[in-house]
């Protein structure tokens, strides 16, 4: 989302709108929600997201849960279901696919300390494209690869946790970026080292 991030967004909706209920809030309709999202410029606020059709996306989270789920988010893991469970049941919510799915299952466990009956084994990669372009310049997937493909990879290089190949993301980050690679590392305005070598260097056959 924007530069404050999901979180950020959520906090500065609910300054513009009075909201306190997360819920409450994205059940309104769409063109309320896109109202405060993307204010006039006359407003003098920032939008808080590139997209105008998440408007339409948080309306139908909203009602999704509401309808599916008592509006209790956290009936979507309060069972302990495996990890492909619980991505099903996001993936089931108009606009969220295998990689948003994915990062959420990531950050729900990870950093929410959530638990799911199979604890990482069936966490997968999120085939964001930085980890799906490093794969491919490893050699590892196709050159375009699906998101599929970048997820079966993921599971058959790293079978009891695939979400461990999520570390390629910091490579593209760094190094291998979608203009440019630097996989001799670069270095600073005062002519110093400011990134050393990709740590890949030496297994990757499109190392420049």
């Amino acid at each position: 989302m924007g530069s404050a991030g999901t979180l950020g967004v959520v906090d500065e909706m609910k300054k513009r709108t009075g909201y306190t209920d997360t819920l409450s809030m994205f059940s309104v309709t769409p063109a309320m929600i896109a109202f405060d999202m993307f204010p006039s410029p006359e407003s003098g606020l920032p939008s808080l997201h590139r997209y105008r059709y998440l408007a339409d996306y948080a309306h139908q989270c909203a009602e999704f849960l509401k309808s599916e789920y008592s509006g209790d988010a956290r009936a979507l893991w309060k069972d302990e279901p495996t990890g492909a469970q619980l991505l099903a049941r996001v993936m089931d919510i108009t606009g969220i696919g295998s990689k948003i799915g994915a990062m959420f299952v990531r950050i729900c466990v990870l950093s929410h300390g959530i638990v799911l009956w199979d604890t990482y084994q069936s966490m997968d990669v999120s085939p964001d494209r930085g980890v799906s372009r490093v794969m491919s310049r490893l050699g590892l997937v196709s050159e375009n690869p699906t998101p599929q493909e970048v997820i079966n990879k993921a599971r058959e290089m790293s079978p009891m946790c695939a979400v461990e190949m999520e570390g390629l993301f910091v490579v593209h980050l760094d190094w291998c970026h979608a203009s440019r690679q630097e996989c001799h590392g670069n270095t600073n305005e005062d002519g110093g080292t400011e990134r050393e070598e990709c740590p890949l260097l030496g297994a990757c056959p499109s190392a420049r």
